[in-house]
């Protein structure tokens, strides 16, 4: 059973482009772990000044009692 340079070419062509799937879906997971890690840092830091915020509100309500 011999291979055609054909089917050589074909499976060569098949395997790249299942390669190249792989690879880019690797490259999205990696960037969307990024994305949520940025996501949850400016969610505390939202967290942060809003706490800050409050506190600063507070203090200007017993200033003005």
């Amino acid at each position: 059973m011999a291979i055609g340079v054909g089917d050589l070419i074909l499976n060569g062509a098949i395997l790249g482009l299942l390669l190249g799937i792989v690879w880019s879906l690797r490259y999205i997971v990696l960037m969307d772990r990024k994305l949520s890690k940025m996501d949850s840092k400016i969610e505390h830091l939202v967290e942060k000044g809003i706490s800050l915020d409050k506190k600063i509100e507070k203090m200007l309500l017993k200033k003005r009692k």
